[in-house]
């Protein structure tokens, strides 16, 4: 409608119109007069102030480019302590917190956020107040929402890095699920190396606290983390963060294994090899190898993978870094190696380490635990003692007097070096045995130490040339100490007895072995531990050489020692050692007339025909059998009837299985000797051809003055015999003797029994015809034992 016709109205809605208008006009002015500031103050955000960008962002904190600016702008502000400090006070952690959660997709506000956070956490008051407004959840979050955003990823990572400094928060940075957006962010940037950097930092600050690496190893992230070092093995904070992490998760049996299988060990070796300089990585990556060369399938990947080069190289590197040579040395400590790899490392390192490092505990454990490994070769304990390894390892057994894994180890490698005679005699020069005994009564309740101490004093006194040192010493009262405080320890006892068995070839130390009570140790030993082989055998070899003297004899009769040997032998029937040995026990115990019955009573010659029918084919078990056969029918009636049968016809089959060993032949001609005084036994003898073997010992035998002494005196009373006269004067039995006369003619006994022999054989009535077992002939026995596997050397046992 036309204006003229309503003017009233006409106006009316113009004047509506047009304020409205106005109000729109006002509010579009408003808004392009505040974009146009927004934008300047975006702009200038940079070169503002502190205050100002923090006033700026608290006007416009809906404002997501402000907000973004704002923390891009603080990040690059809190550089310096005084710098943060100042964003603190001025409430800055706050805004940027309120930023992040008021625009949780904006990329940008998440990313920057995330840097400012990790910058003024720095501080201690800056994470104290991050934490307490929850930023802790606050990053998080960024971390979920923006799973395709790089930067955000690793910044995020790198503040709850920073943010995790006690277990509370670590904690609760699990409980988040953390953990499981890790492993996300891993796998969907694994090529990008800052993602990855950061990640593997902060599980390495995770997994400082053991309760959060179950749930760490459940997730899945440890092979990413793996695959990352892999995939970035130039990057030395990518290795360093790595070997950190895999240094804290290989906790366990399970965990060394899983790491193995996992490739663990491969990427190891390439960090180190390509990170040679970088001492952080170096030392955690050397401790993980540590853990990891205990379990023996990564021994084996290790040695494949050249790793004794490689820890070889790392010491000659760094041979001044204490914490490089305690790894690399523990490393050498754990490896599984066979004897031909032991080869492969170098002494030369492991001794310059503990040269260079004489105070460092750890170094000296590790490396004298590595000089023990390698003294299984006779060339490497060579080389040892070459290279001043004895010196050192008495030096560190000194120095750590009250560490007890020094001790343990130390004493181990003496022990090995002691196989060395080069090495024994730098032991011996260098004050050793008062190392070893001091390092005993230091440590009296360690079994191993007292083991290995006994087992080193046994092997440097091989030849005897210390005994009477070691005795002076007080060496037998630490032996006693050792056997008595230990009594459970079948080690213990067995180097024990192997010790006093030892030190009673010298007279004087048997003297105080008695006074302090060695054989009932002895005794007790052996009855504590009936099915321990080598207690038994080394028991019955110290009752031996104890039973040396008429005094030693009787008081172990008294102890009831025949009856510990005969349970000995009895109970290990197939150990040649305790057989031999306990012969051997009874054949010295048998000197005594009260000790002989007793062994009779005992069974004892029983267990010698067993011993010697089981072990038919052992020359020194023949040995000993003949000599205790020959020594227990000694003036005793009954054991001659014991023997019997079975006991001739072992002797026949020992002589002419062993004629060329002068031993062999001498006891058993002893041995025919006294059972011929049984007629029973005589007729025996003579039916078995037992006049055949004491003709063929004397043949074989013309220098052996004690032989020839003992087939004498057999042929003398077998003679009494008429029945075996024939057959002696027809195998030339008679000219034997003479010319053993012709030849020993200035020796009383043989020329007494060899004229009551030849007498006997051609009835003559110009002598007595008959011999008597008054007048047998008792010689000591000297005989070698075997190197056991506690690593004793060879060692001689002497007979009485």
């Amino acid at each position: 409608m036309p204006c003229v016709h309503v003017p009233d109205s006409a106006f009316e809605t113009h004047t509506g119109f047009v304020r409205e208008w106005l109000t729109t006009w006002r509010q579009k002015s408003e808004e392009l007069k505040d974009l146009r500031q927004v934008k300047v103050i975006i702009r200038r955000m940079p070169t503002m102030p502190v205050v100002l960008v923090l006033e700026e962002m608290n006007m416009h904190k809906s404002n997501p480019m402000v907000q973004a600016k704002g923390c891009e702008a603080l990040r690059k502000f809190a550089l310096s302590q005084e710098s943060r400090k100042q964003i603190l006070d001025l409430g800055g952690i706050e805004l940027v917190h309120t930023a992040m959660d008021g625009h949780r997709a904006v990329a940008l506000v998440q990313r920057w956020g995330c840097e400012t956070l990790l910058k003024l956490s720095l501080n201690k008051e800056g994470r104290e107040k991050i934490v307490a407004i929850r930023g802790i959840e606050t990053v998080h979050e960024a971390l979920r929402s923006h799973p395709e955003d790089k930067d955000v990823q690793r910044w995020a990572c790198m503040a709850l890095l920073h943010l995790n400094t006690t277990d509370e928060v670590s904690r609760r940075i699990v409980d988040l699920g953390v953990v499981k957006l890790l492993r996300q962010s891993m796998q969907d940037h694994l090529q990008h190396l800052g993602v990855q950097m950061s990640a593997c930092a902060l599980l390495q600050s995770l997994t400082l606290n053991a309760s959060n690496r179950a749930s760490i190893w459940s997730s899945g992230i440890v092979p990413l983390m793996i695959q990352a070092m892999g995939e970035h093995v130039k990057d030395s904070e990518v290795q360093r963060w790595g070997c950190m992490a895999l240094l804290n998760l290989v906790d366990t049996d399970g965990s060394k294994r899983s790491i193995g299988a996992l490739g663990g060990i491969e990427v190891l070796h390439h960090a180190i090899s390509e990170h040679p300089w970088d001492l952080e990585m170096l030392r955690s990556g050397c401790q993980v190898l540590q853990c990891l060369a205990s379990d023996s399938i990564n021994s084996e990947r290790i040695m494949d993978l050249g790793g004794v080069a490689l820890l070889h190289r790392a010491m000659q590197r760094h041979p001044r870094e204490a914490d490089v040579q305690r790894s690399c040395c523990a490393v050498l400590k754990n490896l599984n190696l066979y004897d031909d790899e032991l080869a492969q490392i170098e002494a030369g390192c492991v001794v310059k380490a503990m040269r260079c490092h004489s105070r460092d505990v750890e170094v000296q454990r590790a490396g004298c635990a590595v000089l023990a490994k390698l003294g299984v070769s006779d060339d490497q304990r060579c080389k040892m003692a070459s290279l001043d390894g004895v010196a050192l390892v008495l030096t560190a057994i000194k120095e750590h007097a009250i560490d007890g894994e020094v001790q343990r180890c130390g004493c181990k490698a003496l022990r090995q070096l002691s196989l060395n005679s080069k090495a024994r005699s730098q032991i011996g020069e260098l004050s050793g045995i008062e190392v070893l005994l001091g390092a005993m009564l230091q440590h009296p309740r360690d079994p191993e130490v007292q083991h290995l101490g006994c087992a080193t004093l046994l092997n440097l006194n091989v030849n005897n040339n210390y005994g009477e040192k070691i005795g002076d010493l007080g060496g037998i009262k630490v032996v006693h100490m050792a056997m008595q405080g230990h009594p459970d320890s079948s080690d213990v006892q067995v180097s024990g007895c192997a010790m006093l068995l030892n030190l009673a070839l010298c007279v004087d130390n048997r003297t105080k072995i008695w006074d302090v009570g060695g054989v009932q140790l002895v005794h007790n030993a052996m009855r504590g531990h009936p099915c321990q082989v080598g207690v038994q055998r080394w028991g019955c070899a110290a009752l031996l050489n104890l039973a040396n003297d008429d005094d030693g004899r009787k008081k172990i009769g008294d102890l009831g020692g025949v009856g510990v040997v005969c349970r000995a032998m009895r109970e290990h029937p197939q150990d040649i050692g305790v057989q031999r040995w306990g012969s051997g026990a009874l054949l010295n115990l048998g000197h005594d007339s009260a000790n002989r019955e007793a062994i009779g009573e005992a069974g004892g010659l029983e267990l010698v025909h067993g011993a010697m029918t089981l072990h038919s084919g052992d020359v020194e078990m023949q040995r000993w059998g003949c000599g205790a056969l020959r020594n227990l029918t000694r003036n005793c009636r009954v054991n001659r009837q014991r023997v019997g049968d079975r006991g001739i016809d072992l002797l026949h089959r020992a002589m002419q299985a062993f004629a060329s060993d002068a031993e062999v032949q001498r006891w058993g001609c002893g041995a025919l000797l006294n059972l011929a005084l049984n007629n029973d036994n005589c007729a025996t003898i003579g039916s078995v051809g037992g006049i055949q073997d004491v003709k063929t010992a004397m043949q074989t035998h013309p220098k052996d003055i004690e032989l020839q002494r003992c087939g004498c005196g057999a042929l003398a009373i077998l003679a009494l015999s008429k029945e075996h006269i024939p057959q002696m004067v027809e195998c030339g039995c008679v000219e034997v003797v003479q010319a053993t006369m012709s030849r020993y003619a200035k020796d009383a006994e043989v020329q007494r029994l060899g004229q009551k022999a030849v007498h006997n054989m051609l009835q003559y009535d110009l002598f007595p015809p008959h011999v008597g077992d008054d007048e047998c002939i008792v010689i000591p026995v000297k005989v070698p034992l075997e190197q056991t596997p506690a690593g004793l050397l060879t060692l001689e046992a002497k007979g009485g």
